[in-house]
Parts: structure tokens; sequence; C-alpha cells
């Protein structure tokens, strides 16, 4: 390796005579695409999935995929042509074991490569932003000696939606916190330019064996690098604002957390000044407010992480800021923007220990039937089908309502409450997807969502980690379930529904016992290990997941 990190000139390919690696003016950083950009995949992959498809009797038409192989695995077999309902897991594994198997076949594509070492000459950050799973890109990248080049790879697993869909472009753009109007991105495919565009970068395009501006290639599809952004189906979330995520701070705010560190809880403040210390019993972070949101932009907010209860070694964080709507409020007025709806969407596929399922039914607050389930569920049954729930968030305690009530409260017509619905079921499957590539279970995960600015519905708040998702390993719970378990074994639990029913408001609760000592290293090593196993990102040389839940279990209990 040289000084860039990247293998010597001469175990590339020679550049073609076209081919122009130089970095424009202007530009910050500089993302990849990898199938068919950075790596000549194309022909292993089509191979790959031909041969996973032969079993159920289809055949793989040549021009159709390489229209369509910038897709994720996932949406390119739900587009296929003519295709019945298929075993997609299966398929997959089979396509990946095929691929993985003759991973040491790829070879680097010239210019790509040439660009990325003028980058990093030059002293700019490069990522990898790809629709295909991290099991495939990583092999990939360390096969063509290319890992210790990049600041981020983001794949599949690292957004709620795909190409082309802005969401993978901006996730990496982020990562390296660079504005997305001066990163560069670099593709080949038609859905990824059109990702890439959506997200408001220029854009290179690999054309037989060249670099050149979208504009210029002869591809009708290809869009030119005014930045024109690319259509979005109705009920995602429109513009470079509405990839981004966003939590809720209870005066007014909505944040824009970073990836899974899953350190913090939700925070119960009321800032009046700029700065606000929020109340240990209720967050781990204390809130900036450098711009405060108005009804018609976002603003701009800093979390800065205490070590009151956090795991992971206190940081700041810059967000976007929204509103909150008070009780008086609501229901919200059609055409609200900027502001944070005030409800809940619980999406649950399975009713492990700890779940309010099995108490609510128990209490009679919730029946079978209500939950689509013909008898009482055992502990750890996995449900047929989703079961979505809503709960209001500017209550002093979160409630459970309907449907109906849920949609009058968020003032949103028919269409759009339709739209939020199936956007929070399909970030759910995507996480649950992910998780079970880890080793994971995703039982259950809650959602929120703002309006933004330019009136699109954006998924908020941070889902995915273990504050807003819970998440099992082995039957280990892998996040605060176990401590208020150990609460509950041990008689030292605040009678939560007590106090409720009694209308005592949250902030004359008794404060809980203190946990032992010994328990802060384990929960740390188990937060750590989580982050960094859902990441795929060695940050704290953490134990592994089955090692740090075995002293969870041992130390804690489950």
């Amino acid at each position: 390796m040289n000084e860039s990190g990247l293998p010597p000139a001469g175990a590339h390919p020679v550049l073609s005579a076209g081919c122009a690696p130089a970095v424009p003016d202007g530009i910050g950083a500089v993302i990849f695409d990898f199938d068919g950009t950075l790596a000549d995949t194309a022909i292993t992959q089509e191979q790959s999935l031909r041969s996973a498809l032969q079993p159920y009797g289809l055949d793989l038409d040549t021009d159709w995929y390489r229209r369509h192989c910038g897709l994720s695995i996932h949406d390119l077999l739900a587009s296929l042509p003519g295709a019945r309902p298929l075993p997609h897991d299966e398929i997959i594994r089979r396509s990946r074991t095929h691929l993985l198997a003759r991973m040491d076949a790829i070879a680097p594509i010239a210019c790509s490569v040439a660009l990325l070492r003028a980058a990093r000459e030059a002293g700019l950050p490069c990522a990898v932003a790809s629709a295909a799973s991290r099991i495939l890109v990583r092999p990939g990248l360390e096969a063509l000696g290319l890992i210790p080049t990049f600041n981020a790879v983001v794949t599949r697993e690292d957004a709620a939606r795909g190409k082309p869909a802005p969401d993978l472009f901006l996730q990496a753009a982020r990562r390296l916190g660079v504005p997305p109007q001066r990163c560069l991105a670099v593709e080949d495919a038609p859905d990824g330019i059109a990702s890439a565009l959506a997200a408001g970068m220029p854009v290179l395009r690999v054309v037989d064996g060249h670099l050149a501006p979208t504009g210029d290639s002869t591809d009708s599809t290809a869009r030119p690098l005014s930045g024109d952004r690319v259509p979005m189906p109705r009920g995602c979330a429109l513009g470079r604002g509405a990839a981004r995520r966003a939590a809720a701070a209870r005066s007014g705010p909505v944040s824009v957390p970073a990836p899974p560190t899953a350190d913090s809880d939700r925070d119960g403040s009321q800032p009046s000044q700029p700065r606000s210390m929020m109340p240990v019993l209720h967050s781990t972070k204390n809130l900036q407010i450098k711009t405060p949101a108005t009804e018609t932009s976002t603003g701009v907010g800093v979390f800065e992480y205490t070590d009151a209860y956090t795991f992971i070694v206190p940081d700041r964080m810059e967000f976007e800021l929204a509103r909150f709507p008070a009780p008086d409020d609501l229901p919200l007025a059609p055409g609200v923007r900027s502001t944070l709806l005030p409800v809940q969407v619980l999406v649950r596929t399975e009713l492990p220990q700890g779940s309010s399922v099995h108490r609510r039914l128990a209490a009679g607050t919730l029946t079978p039937a209500q939950a689509g389930l013909s008898t009482l569920p055992s502990a750890g049954e996995e449900l047929r089908e989703p079961f979505v729930e809503f709960a209001t968030m500017v209550d002093d305690v979160n409630r459970y309502i309907d449907a109906a009530h849920a949609q009058h409260l968020t003032g949103l017509d028919d269409d759009r409450f339709h739209a939020l619905l199936d956007t929070a079921v399909t970030v759910n499957r995507a996480l649950t997807e992910h998780a079970r590539t880890v080793g994971l279970r995703h039982c259950d995960g809650k959602l929120e969502f703002m309006v933004a600015a330019d009136g699109g519905l954006v998924l908020a708040d941070s889902p995915g980690t273990p504050d807003e998702s819970r998440l099992l390993f082995d039957g280990v719970h892998c996040g605060k379930q176990v401590l208020r378990n150990w609460y509950v074994d041990n008689n030292l639990e605040v009678p939560v529904d007590r106090l409720i029913a009694d209308g005592v408001p949250r902030n004359r609760w008794p404060t809980p016992a203190s946990l032992p000592a010994a328990f802060l290293p384990v929960m740390s090593d188990l937060y750590r290990s989580l982050s960094e196993t859902w990441t795929g990102e060695r940050r704290w040389n953490a134990p592994d997941l089955p090692a740090a839940t075995a002293t969870v279990a041992r130390v804690i209990g489950h």
C-alpha cells in the first residue's frame, strides 16, 4: 500500500485515453457506488442471480437485468417481470453464496480507482454508497485492497430506502460531514444516478471505461448536473432534509441522530433558553438551540451528551430542529409545516417477554382480536402479520389510541396517513431483515414522523436503536429491558400503572433505586457490542455480542 491507502498504480488496469480522473473544483468529498463503478461485478452478479433463480423455473433476461442492476436485490426480485411469489430470502442466500465464492474474480474499474486516488491525494474524504448488502460490499472492497481508502462504507442496511431514493448517498454525505451539494457522486446505473441527483449531488457516470458528467452521457436516462430532483413516490421523504432522521425535544425541536450508538433516552425538557439542562430523570443530554425552528423552516440544534446514564463516550451532535406541538395545537391543521406529528407508530412482529401487549391483554385493556390474534399469545410468539398500534406523544405519559384518533391528531388526509403507515411497515421490515442478517431478533419498534418545511413526510427520531426498537440476541434483551427486569425481580420497580391511574404527574414519581455499580461496565460493553454488530464498524473494540450478552445474563439476568 502507498501512503494514500490505495494499492500501487501498477496493480490496476491501464487507464483508457478518455478517462479523466481529475477532481472538479468546489468538491469536498467523493462518494462511489460499488458494483459497476469501483468493481466490475456485472457478469458475476448476473450469473449468481441466474443460478439462484433456476430452481424456480425462472430465467434472467440480460437486457432487463442490466437496466435494473442498480436496485437492491430485494427491490430487484420484487420487480422481476412476470414473477410469481418467490422465496426471496432463499434466492438471496443462494445468489450470495455463489457470488462470495467468486469474489476473488472481480476486477477494479480503472477510471474510478484513478479518481479515488486523485481524491485521496487531494485530501478529500471518500465513501462508498451501495445498494448491495454489507456482507457483499466489504468482501469486495477487501478483494480489491480498498478498505483502508474509505472514511465510510454505506450499504443497504444503513438506509430505509435503496436507490433510486436518495437515502444512501445522503447517509454517506452525513457520515463524511460534507454537505450533499459538495459531494461528487460516481455511478454507473440509471437508478444510482437518479439517487445521487435526488440527493442534490453532481454525478460522474462510468461509461465505456471512462468518467463523464451525466449530461454528457448518451443514455437518455442520465440527468444533467444541475441537481434537478427526481420525483419520489407519494408518502416518501422529499428533498435533502427529508432523508434525514429526527427525534423530538419536548419544547419544540426535532433532532437528527447519528447512526445507532444506543446511548440516549427520550428527553422531557421544556427549554426556555438557547442552552437547556435537561432533567437527569428523562435524558442523558443537554440541548443547545443554535437556530430556532419556525412555521416555515427547520432550525439547528446541538446535543451535548452527558455521563449521567450514558454508556458511550460523551460527545456532541448537531441536528435539524422542528417544532413540537403543544396540546392546545391539536389536532394539527392541514398544511402544517416543520412540525413533529404528535403520534408514535408502533410496529410489532414478535411479542417477547416485557412487551406491553402481554400486560394489556392480562388487564383486559387489549383483546386478542385487536392484536390480530385468535388466542392469548405466549412470550416470544411471532406474529403472522405486523401488529400496528398508535400512541400519543403530547401527554405526560404516552397512551394508546386507535388509528382514527391518530389520524385526527395528525391532521393528515387519508392518502398521507396511509402513506405514513406504509412507510412505517416498510422501515420495520428493513430493520427486521437487517437484524436477522447480523443474528439479532427485531421484535418491535417505535417510529415518529414530521412534516418537513416542504410539506413532505419525514421519518424522524432514531429507528433501529435500542431506545426505539426491541432487540434480542439468543434470548437476551439488548437494551433497557434487562434493567427493567432486574428492578421487577428485586421488587424495586416504580409502580407506574398505579401512579398513572392515580393521576400523579411524572415529575412527582419516586426516583428509582440506584443500579449496582457492577452493571455499568456490563451494560457499556453490551451497547458498544450491539452498535458494532449493527453497523459492522469496529469503533470501541468491544466484546462480540455472544460474549457481551452472556455477561449480561450472568451478572444482571435476562
